[in-house]
């Protein structure tokens, strides 16, 4: 009985009904805000040193020196990004931190340590 007078109100009513759900969704604007990140700088420059304990620049790690990584992210006007995430693998010895990421900091620079392990040869950061 309620059937018979709901059934002639499903399409006009489903119409607007998806209307709102859509408008709901939201999503990204210009100012960044939304649900979506706002995008990586385009062109940034990325600069990446490794130096012994006393900052001379290095380009092997042994088991007797550690070597200090450095990686150093600037927007293309030059400028410091600061608190970008970066990450960095090795495929032969330790890297410090343990998860391989790490925050820029307010000169844009994020620092690895990449100690040697057992393993003897040659490998890549």
């Amino acid at each position: 009985m309620i059937y018979g007078w709901i059934s002639p109100l499903r399409r006009p009513i489903f119409a607007p009904l998806i209307a709102i759900a859509l408008s709901a969704c939201g999503g990204g604007s210009e100012s960044g805000g939304g649900f979506v990140p706002p995008p990586a700088p385009q062109g940034a420059k990325i600069d990446i040193s490794l130096a012994d304990a006393t900052g001379n620049s290095i380009t092997e790690v042994n088991p007797l020196r550690a070597g200090s990584f450095t990686v150093r992210v600037a927007a293309p006007n030059g400028n410091p990004l600061t608190q970008q995430v970066v990450t960095a693998e090795t495929s032969i010895g330790r890297l410090i931190p343990q998860s391989g990421t790490a925050l820029t900091d307010n000169n844009g620079e994020a620092l690895f340590v990449v100690q040697a392990d057992s393993i003897d040869g040659a490998g890549t950061l």
